[in-house]
């Protein structure tokens, strides 16, 4: 998985969550300065996982306690990857999913084939001292059973220890009267702290092996319409993945300070996303990316009313990104055709299975 795969949202989340873009880096001889194989390679392969487990804490949060990697077949995968975070709301029936509270641990089994993955993840889910609508998520690694990605490029990701947070809001389904007929907005909100990073081991399918910490923020927002005509049901979601974390002020001490305020392509001031990859090179070197993303998009599904299988479209992508390395000038706001042109990184929300 490469560098953009970090990026581009559960999604989900996708994630959920992913922990939420997916791309492919062909590794492009004219890349600026800022990009090398082994660095790209590396510190997305390390988030790229992460974000596999940040998708199914979400999931798990919804599914009560059920393994929560993997989901129901469709017949075109159509957002961020084959663990999307949308997947998590997606019901067959005409009952809205709700969050439920509690502890287990997330088995790893059955990701469609190149990814494979195994171990487990502890997951704990509560909404102690937290006001209405609100719940928190704590997933942890441990070293008697790493949670192990071997992502579509070949690159193997070991996970052995560490832990981060989720906070998720969401304040239900509001009902239109009509059976199925439902609207809902979820926030997530994943933070890794820098004092406490993730720490990942990446045997590169190129040869060599590295070590990449992570840390950061992410804050994705999906507000979902629901409705059903006869036997068949649309959904549309609208997604905007970004670093406003002013939302949780009140709701976690200490405060988590909102990502950096960035102009985005129309020169519109956001808060970005924030995230932090600080690699040990082959050769010792370390060096410190950090990535900052605003991306909108819309993903509209049709299925039959019971079917586990869907078709679904996205409309509205816009994408921007900065990136800096080590102390290098910032770079940005990148589109996705200037990501792919300067740094052949092609981004394919078909592919992957990151939820940054």
């Amino acid at each position: 998985m490469h560098l953009l795969q970090s990026l581009t949202a559960c999604a989900l989340l996708t994630g959920a969550l992913a922990l939420t873009g997916c791309g492919s880096s062909n590794n492009a001889s004219n890349s600026p300065a800022q990009t090398t194989g082994g660095d790209a390679q590396a510190t997305s392969a390390a988030s790229s996982a992460v974000g596999l487990a940040s998708d199914a804490g979400l999931n798990q949060l919804y599914n009560k306690g059920v393994a929560a990697f993997r989901e129901a077949p469709r017949s075109t995968i159509v957002n961020d990857g084959p663990r999307p975070v949308n997947e998590i709301i997606f019901c067959l029936n005409n009952t809205p999913p709700s969050p439920a509270i509690g502890s287990s641990v997330i088995t790893t089994t059955a990701y469609p084939s190149p990814i494979y993955t195994s171990g487990q993840i502890q997951f704990e889910a509560d909404s102690t001292g937290l006001p209405a609508d609100w719940y928190h998520i704590s997933l942890s690694f441990t070293s008697g059973n790493p949670f192990v990605v071997t992502n579509e490029e070949g690159d193997v990701i070991t996970i052995d220890s560490g832990s981060f947070e989720l906070y998720v809001s969401d304040p239900g389904a509001v009902g239109s009267g009509t059976p199925g007929d439902w609207t809902d907005t979820i926030d997530c909100y994943a933070y890794i702290a820098q004092s406490a990073p993730i720490t990942a081991v990446v045997q590169l399918a190129s040869g060599g092996t590295r070590t990449t910490s992570l840390s950061g923020l992410r804050h994705v927002k999906r507000a979902i319409t629901r409705s059903i005509t006869g036997t068949t049901v649309t959904r549309a979601d609208n997604v905007t993945i970004d670093g406003d974390y002013s939302n949780l002020s009140g709701i976690v001490t200490p405060t988590i300070v909102s990502g950096p305020s960035l102009a985005d392509r129309n020169g519109t001031i956001h808060p970005f996303t924030m995230w932090q990859h600080t690699t040990t090179l082959a050769d010792g070197l370390v060096h410190t990316f950090l990535w900052d993303r605003h991306c909108t998009y819309s993903v509209t599904y049709t299925y039959q009313q019971g079917s586990p299988t869907w078709i679904g479209t996205i409309a509205n992508y816009y994408e921007n990104v900065y990136i800096q390395k080590d102390d290098l000038p910032q770079i940005g706001p990148l589109s996705d055709i200037k990501l792919a042109l300067d740094y052949g990184i092609i981004i394919d929300m078909n592919r992957g299975a990151a939820l940054y």
